[in-house]
């Protein structure tokens, strides 16, 4: 049987003893001898800094791990500089997309009202959600 640590999280503060690159290099010695498989094609990187830091350390990039400009956290989008640019236009773009879809069924003709009215509120539930 093989387990897969789904949607791990390792987080390293800036001052800190060991460096990201130690502690990925734990992970990885970890995940094996406790049953999981840490697949590394599938490993980003997001590096978080202060909005307006007038200096700022990148840590060194860790061997074929991706660095990411956004990243998605228990479904929010998450920005380097900790602003939510990205996620705010993924909402607008998922609103934008059931507004047309709900265009689209209002302007079905032989659908009656009442089921209209149900599959409306159910598009406009599952975009909120």
């Amino acid at each position: 049987m093989f387990k897969h640590a789904e949607d791990t999280t390792l987080l390293v503060p800036e001052h800190t003893d060991i460096g990201t690159d130690i502690e990925f290099n734990h992970v990885k010695a970890w995940a094996p001898i406790n049953g999981l498989i840490l697949t590394l094609i599938k490993t980003k990187e997001i590096v978080f800094r202060r909005p307006r830091a007038q200096s700022f350390h990148l840590p060194p990039v860790i061997d074929n791990i991706e660095q990411l400009n956004c990243s998605k956290l228990l479904g929010v989008l998450f920005q380097p500089n900790l602003k939510m640019d990205s996620y705010v236009q993924y909402i607008l773009s998922q609103c934008s997309q059931c507004m047309y879809l709900i265009k689209l069924m209002q302007h079905k003709d032989g659908m009656p009202q009442r089921q209209l009215s149900v599959v409306t509120y159910s598009i406009i539930v599952s975009c909120i959600l």
